[in-house]
């Protein structure tokens, strides 16, 4: 599933639309860039060779994105091996949570380029209507994709089904999965004590819940910048 989370390769006209803002994002994205390198050290390896700089005043954008995937293509094979190893997970789901942090920092910002793009072109009543649901459809296409991978891992459909009709999807905010993920982690620490799952499969499933929370978590602070802007 983490694939869906690379990022695209930003162009000139995409960077232009920076220029209508602000950033306010600088100091905590900075934050979580250091986070990521120091996990890199920790496997022996030169996080420049991955992330080549230490904030993001010492680059551009587009190089930004490309060191995400950059780190996203060392990150993948370490995750198959956190997955199918309960020591290893517990040891490095830190290191999960901070790299979707830097995700969802980073699919944020694609979203306000995108807003301002979709400005150009398109006559809107409402800006801040018009950011929420560019937002939520990131957001959506991301939750859609984790839901269905949690239905392949747990077989408990009926209970699946009734703890994802719980979800508020609202025109005027951005989604937040946060109360459904950790009603999913209950259900799932439930089913495992009582034998019902295999040790595996629970580590699956929380797998999937650090990538969707981590994510969501990171872009809703971003992107929320700028809809608080708007009106």
């Amino acid at each position: 599933m983490i694939e869906i989370y690379k990022l695209k390769e930003l162009n000139t006209l995409d960077l232009k639309q920076l220029t209508y803002v602000t950033p306010w994002w600088e100091k905590t994205v900075n934050r979580s860039l250091k986070k990521n390198k120091q996990w890199i050290e920790k496997f022996n390896l030169n996080p420049n060779d991955f992330i080549p700089f230490d904030k993001i005043g010492e680059t551009n954008y587009s190089k930004l994105f490309a060191a995400s995937n950059n780190y996203l293509n060392f990150f993948k094979p370490k995750l198959k091996q956190f997955v199918s190893d309960e020591r290893l997970f517990k040891k490095f789901d830190q290191m999960i949570t901070d790299y979707m942090t830097l995700n969802g920092f980073c699919w944020g910002i694609q979203t306000i380029i995108d807003y301002y793009l979709f400005l150009e072109n398109n006559d809107i009543e409402s800006k801040r209507l018009c950011a929420i649901k560019l937002g939520n459809q990131v957001i959506n296409k991301k939750y859609q994709r984790f839901k269905n991978e949690v239905y392949k891992v747990i077989k408990e459909h009926d209970i699946l089904d009734e703890i994802f009709s719980n979800e508020v999807h609202l025109d005027t905010q951005l989604f937040e999965s946060k109360i459904i993920i950790l009603t999913l982690a209950k259900f799932s620490t439930k089913l495992l004590k009582a034998k019902k799952i295999a040790k595996e499969t629970h580590l699956q499933l929380t797998y999937l819940c650090y990538l969707q929370l981590g994510f969501n978590q990171a872009y809703n602070w971003i992107y929320s910048g700028l809809i608080n802007q708007l009106y």
